[in-house]
């Protein structure tokens, strides 16, 4: 394997690496929480962090990050806190090892799913993020990295865990990244919403099955069962309206001009917060 000293600027991660949390958004996470057990992980996991930066101030990176090429880019296998400190130290130039990308997926299971610290749900929670193929249809994520496949009962002795975890690990997968579905669409916003509020406890060690009951607690008393003119209806009119904009700019002055009078006229039947809702995300669409 050959070494060489690159820019930090040419890293990426592998996107396989980008789905594990990194471990100041953790702590940060649980220091803010309002459970003893979750600030007490989380302070922990802070300490671990500035014992790691205090012994890089003062040895440096002394064994080099394994990453692969693509093109002029670097996407690299393991070393995320040590690029992390790197480019908050402004350190311009870091030391690499060059490694094939057949060699990213063991070299990322190793590190990362095989940690000593992780529960049996953490493991098989990340065996499945490392290995996304397993959960069927997992359209937009990063299993095209992939070269080999492996069935979920080869993936739960790899990790050594049981079947039945991988198989709760693949339901949450499924429910927080809603593989096959449009970005921008009903189901994925619904699953990044889940993913929001329910995969920290994932880290936070609760057990796989009791986040899938939280989840599933969760749409009980929220009135999962939404009548047919709720959020759900609301996909198909936006829809329409995104054709309606790329068509405004084929019109005339008098139809644009029409068209924002009845925009003004239908924007005044609504109500105030639904108003106050699409001028917050036409300023976000601005960001």
């Amino acid at each position: 394997m050959t070494t060489h000293i690159v820019r930090h600027t040419l890293i990426s991660l592998d996107p396989r690496l980008a789905s594990v949390p990194m471990m100041s958004d953790v702590a940060a996470r649980f220091l803010g929480a309002s459970k003893a057990e979750h600030k007490k992980a989380g302070q922990e996991m802070a300490d671990e962090q500035d014992a790691l930066w205090q012994s890089l101030d003062r040895e440096g990176i002394l064994e080099p990050i394994k990453a692969y090429r693509e093109g002029r880019k670097w996407i690299m296998a393991d070393g995320r806190h040590r690029l992390e400190w790197a480019t908050a130290r402004n350190i311009p130039k870091i030391p690499l090892i060059e490694i094939s990308k057949s060699q990213a997926s063991t070299i990322i299971e190793a590190t990362v799913v095989g940690r000593r610290h992780w529960t049996k749900g953490q493991r098989a929670y990340l065996a499945i993020l490392v290995h996304p193929e397993v959960t069927e249809g997992t359209a937009g994520r990063p299993q095209k990295v992939h070269s080999v496949k492996i069935s979920m009962e080869e993936l739960a002795k790899r990790v050594g865990v049981s079947i039945g975890l991988i198989h709760q690990a693949a339901e949450l997968y499924r429910a927080f990244y809603a593989p096959g579905s449009k970005p921008d669409s009903v189901e994925a916003i619904e699953a990044a919403s889940l993913k929001e509020q329910y995969e920290m406890s994932i880290w936070a060690g609760n057990g796989l099955g009791a986040v899938l009951a939280g989840i599933e607690g969760g749409k009980a008393t929220s009135g999962q069962t939404k009548p047919p003119s709720g959020f759900h209806g609301l996909d198909k009119p936006l829809g329409t309206f995104s054709r309606f904009s790329a068509l405004y700019t084929t019109w005339t002055p008098e139809e644009r001009n029409k068209a924002q009078q009845l925009m003004t006229v239908k924007f005044k039947d609504m109500s105030p917060d639904f108003r106050l809702a699409v001028s917050e995300a036409l300023a976000a669409a601005e960001v």
